[in-house]
């Protein structure tokens, strides 16, 4: 985790990271879509600027890992249940606190289960955006989700 672009050139070489030529990529990045250049690959949807910290390195091969099903989840990481109910406020709640609050569609958080990666589904109504990509971001929301929910159970 780099809390700047330049943090990535102090990289320790053991890391096997070449950190400040990640630092000039992401650098010369910024210019190109600061610039309305056009990027390599090419970016429809998310044409902004990698500006704004934590960043991450990772490491990545490429392999078959990703399948487009799984458990449907909330904003939290929670897994849903797979049953609805009809619930008088329609306004979905997307971070689940509890089983009395309801998300997408009426479906209620399984208490205790959360999930990411290639275990949650639901996330590709546009494009894929790939494997990684969510088992990153949801993984740190169930991080959250775990560190907040099991300190608040301790409380009580």
């Amino acid at each position: 985790m780099a809390d700047s672009l330049e943090d990535f050139a102090s990289m320790p070489e053991e890391w096997g990271y070449p950190g400040a030529t990640i630092r000039d990529r992401i650098e010369e990045f910024n210019a190109t879509v600061g610039e309305g250049g056009a990027t390599t690959p090419g970016r429809l949807l998310d044409r902004h600027p990698l500006d704004e910290p934590p960043f991450y390195a990772i490491e990545a091969a490429p392999a078959i890992t990703f399948t487009f099903g799984g458990l449907l989840i909330d904003t939290g990481a929670h897994a849903l249940s797979a049953d609805t109910t009809t619930d008088p406020d329609p306004d979905p709640c997307p971070d689940s606190g509890g089983d009395s609050r309801r998300s997408k569609a009426g479906r209620r958080p399984v208490p205790g289960l959360l999930a990411a990666g290639a275990d949650a589904g639901g996330l590709y109504r546009r494009a894929y955006a790939g494997g990684l990509a969510p088992a990153l971001v949801f993984g740190l929301a169930a991080a959250r989700t775990a560190l907040t929910e099991t300190s608040a159970a301790v409380a009580r």
